[in-house]
Order: C-alpha cells, then structure tokens, then sequence
C-alpha cells in the first residue's frame, strides 16, 4: 500500500521537506517525516507504513555515470544510454518542406522545444540528421513546416519514414493530404490539427565533426483545428499532443519496452507570478 500526499510543505522537523509521496531530510530519519506527517495530518496509516511508504514511494535514489552494467549488451542505435535510463517525453511532430525536385518531403521528427520571446515563437530541433531529405530541404528554400498529428494519424505520418525516395511525394504517398501554407512554401498537412509554419534561423552541431546539428526555426504563422481549443477534450487529451518515449530502460535489470507515445493530460491549475 502506499499513501500519495499531495501537499509541498516544509515541515516542523528542520531539514525535512515532503514533496509528493517523497520525504526528503537532512537531519533527520524518514521515519522522523513520517511520524510528524502522522501527527500534523492526523493519518494513522502513514504513522503505521512509515519507512516502507517512503521507500516504496520512490524516495531512494541511485546515481549513474557511467553505462550500468545491466546495460552493456543493449544496442542503442547511436543513442546515448542515458536516453534509454531517463526516457524523458519529448513531442512527435512531422516536419515538410519542399524538395529540390519540387516534390513534398515529410519527416517524423521529435526531440524539439518550443520558446517564446516578446512576440516571436522559436522551435529548436535538438538532433536533425545532416544526411537527410528533411536537412537539406531546408537548407535550400529555408522554409518548413511543423504538423502536429494526433493518435489517429500516426500510422500514415509513420509511413513517412519508409516512403522517403527522393522522387517519391512523401505526403500523399503516405496516405496524408497536402496543402498550400499562408506564408511560406511549404506544405501543410492536412489531417494535422496544429500546423506552424516557420522559417530558418541557424544551426550548430552538436559536437564538432557530428552529422547532427541542433536546428533553430521562427514561427511565421500557425492554423489550428478549432476543436483543438477546448484544453480538457483538445490538445490535452487522447485527440491532442503526441510524445515520444523512447525506449524505458530499468538500469538495475536491463529490461525495459520498445517506444510508445504517450498523451498529456491536465491534473490541476497552476498559478504563476511574474
């Protein structure tokens, strides 16, 4: 059994912050957390689990450095083991261009974030292959287009991956529709409930020699679906963003499952002062 505490307090005991179901302490023991918990809170189940609900919970940590042993014969296809150990969830977006050839190129991307600065929006790509149709597409006419599938069109914007000949229309052929952007050229998917239209702005490589760079585009205008607009049934919600979480792996066991996509979902409003 274990007991979910909601609050973010610092308690009585100096030293001893209670975060979630987590109980972090300097001075003290867990069970000293778990005792004033008990008493503050008046829950006796707390005061009876003590140490266990703690550790159960989450609160020991183990750090790595270097590769763990349990993962030594795990190929990580150019990935670093770290990818593997944190899968932390990163948004899945198909990234269009046009070809030099005048043919749509379309390219499942993820690895991305997204900032705004006064009025403009910027996306940082963090690992775009330089051997690709997608870089050297942008390269070129420096104009591009972020789409943002959702769940039900992820096979066809999967199929890109294999529908990727330089004469081939990566768009149509993988049973997706184009269509014209408003100011840029580039073509926009269709079935996509969030398209960002965007320019260029530069590259660095991840490191010097890689055949990755990490890649910097403004947002020039954006199309939505209106019934995206709504949070709670929209964009947070089994109809709104993809992520991507790449490959968990339990460093202890060495087990771990392939990639899965996950959805977002709102827990409870937040309140920010500036």
């Amino acid at each position: 059994m274990n007991i979910h505490i909601r609050e973010l307090e610092e308690t009585d005991c100096p030293g001893v912050l209670l975060i979630g179901n987590q109980a972090f302490t300097c001075n003290h023991t867990i069970e000293d957390a778990a005792t004033h918990y008990a008493r503050t809170k008046g829950d006796d189940r707390l005061k009876r689990l003590g140490t266990q609900t703690f550790q159960t919970g989450g609160f020991m940590k183990k750090e790595y450095t270097t590769k763990p042993e349990s993962m030594k014969d795990i190929e990580t296809y150019g990935f670093s083991w770290i990818d593997f150990v944190t899968a932390i969830p990163s948004p899945l977006l198909v990234v269009t261009s046009y070809k030099a050839n005048g043919l749509p190129n379309a390219c499942l991307q993820s690895w991305s974030t997204f900032v705004g600065c006064d009025d403009t929006f910027y996306c940082v790509m963090a690992s775009v292959n330089k051997n690709g149709h997608m870089y050297k597409s942008i390269k070129e006419t420096k104009e591009l287009v972020l789409n943002f599938p959702s769940a039900n069109y992820f096979d066809m914007c999967a199929k890109t991956i294999e529908n990727n000949a330089y004469d081939d229309d990566e768009i149509s052929k993988s049973g997706l529709t184009a269509e014209n952007a408003t100011t840029v050229n580039a073509p926009r998917i269709k079935e996509c409930f969030l398209n960002l239209e965007c320019q260029y702005l530069w590259e660095k490589e991840l490191y010097e020699g890689s055949d990755h760079v990490v890649m910097c585009v403004t947002v020039t205008n954006i199309c939505m679906d209106t019934c995206l607009f709504n949070e709670d049934s929209g964009r947070y919600s089994e109809e709104g963003y993809l992520y991507n979480v790449h490959y968990p792996v339990n460093p202890e066991t060495g087990e771990g499952r392939y990639d899965c996509l996950a959805t977002v979902k709102r827990i409870e409003d937040t309140i920010t002062h500036y």
